[in-house]
């Protein structure tokens, strides 16, 4: 039987901590995860935590033809990972009302598959709903969230505790999904009995996006994603400076938004480099195409911290889709997706003076741009598109429906 067929079959649930109208990479992974399982043909819906707050007051919301269950209560607080301990302790209670819900809506929906993306909170009410209705679960690990807890007292016992009960609902799931093979080494020493690693994917854009310009225009460098601190873009500005020693035929473009925002501005501003970087705040995801255009080089300057190790993102894949050359911190989250002077370049993490070389590099066309960007092009098409993401879902759910 094909797999299209049999995914015409399949229904899946989907619960998630963060969902629809947030705007993050786990949202963006969940999307992403929605598009290529409709592509293949699975009949999806989605239940949002308590924390999560639609787009209205509604109690069931549609986005992209999926159909989103809110069971958000006033008063919630919202996603954060900065709380104290009471704080916590108060949220916990509301996993019973929130396991009566995932119930209800299941009971009423009858999908053959419960998928549960962390953290445990969406996990372990899962795993109750579906013992008692007698459906598969799997659950899925996206990064390492227990070590940006903080707030209240105790914050290593709660972190190993949050680990703990991570590594539990994993192991007692059907099968466990993973964004990298870091995050299930963080998680697991050895392997699982069952799972499958699945990288981030982005749809194909309509057409190549190229820069507009005369070719004695400045090159463009840029950076599209969340402006956050282990993203690591005071590095960015502080090679811009560097450069600027030595010439001034470029240009920088920062789009997103995030907590260390206005740090980086500052920081542009007393490096006196704030009149070639330009901050363009927020965009929205139509805008994406238009961002990328106005880019020749992404750069990723990302932290050497225990997240960018293990978690492989979606940043340079999308700019893969695009037909971008990447430079990147060689940082293992980075490693994991692509190979340095292949399918991109590497830079020494945390280092400007390496990153500016390399960007010197690049404008003075000292590197195989077109090569590297060509076979990027390809490597992305043969592992990274949502046609491909679908499928690898598809044939895990397979995988569970037959045990």
């Amino acid at each position: 039987m094909g797999g299209t067929n049999l995914a015409m079959q399949i229904k899946v649930c989907h619960i998630a901590h963060q969902t629809w109208p947030s705007v993050c990479g786990s949202v963006s992974r969940l999307e992403n995860i929605l598009a290529a399982q409709k592509k293949a043909g699975v009949d999806v819906f989605v239940i949002s935590s308590p924390f999560q707050v639609g787009e209205t007051l509604k109690d069931i919301e549609l986005n992209n033809g999926v159909k989103y269950y809110r069971c958000n209560s006033s008063g919630s607080g919202g996603v954060k990972n900065s709380r104290t301990l009471l704080e916590r302790i108060k949220r916990g209670f509301s996993i019973f009302s929130y396991t009566k819900k995932i119930f209800d809506i299941c009971k009423r929906e009858a999908p053959d598959v419960i998928h549960a993306h962390a953290t445990f909170f969406m996990g372990i009410p899962a795993l109750i709903v579906g013992a008692v209705l007698r459906k598969p679960v799997v659950y899925e690990m996206r990064s390492t969230w227990e070590e940006d807890v903080s707030g209240g007292v105790f914050i290593g016992l709660q972190r190993r505790l949050i680990k703990f009960l991570e590594y539990f609902t994993g192991k007692r799931s059907g099968l466990i999904f993973f964004v990298s093979k870091g995050i299930m080494r963080h998680y697991y020493e050895r392997d699982p009995d069952n799972y499958k690693i699945i990288y981030n994917a982005v749809s194909a854009p309509g057409c190549r996006q190229e820069t507009n310009g005369s070719s004695m225009r400045l090159h463009s460098f840029g950076y599209v994603g969340s402006v956050v601190s282990y993203e690591g873009l005071e590095v960015l500005v502080e090679a811009v400076a560097l450069l600027l020693k030595c010439r001034r035929d470029f240009q920088v473009h920062i789009y997103g938004e995030g907590d260390a925002r206005k740090g980086v501005v500052a920081l542009a501003e007393k490096l006196g480099v704030a009149d070639l970087i330009e901050f363009h705040g927020r965009i929205e995801f139509s805008e994406i195409q238009s961002a990328y255009a106005a880019i020749d080089t992404i750069v990723l300057p990302r932290r050497d911290l225990p997240i960018t190790q293990k978690v492989a993102g979606l940043k340079p894949v999308e700019a893969f889709s695009y037909q971008k050359l990447v430079l990147a911190a060689d940082v293992g989250g980075m490693r994991e997706l692509f190979v340095d002077k292949v399918h991109g370049y590497f830079f020494t993490p945390e280092d400007p003076e390496a990153l500016s070389a390399l960007m010197s590099l690049v404008i003075d066309k000292k590197v195989n741009a077109e090569e590297v960007v060509g076979r990027a092009f390809e490597y992305y098409k043969e592992r990274f598109t949502l046609e491909s993401m679908g499928g690898q879902y598809v044939s895990s759910y397979r995988k569970v429906l037959e045990k």
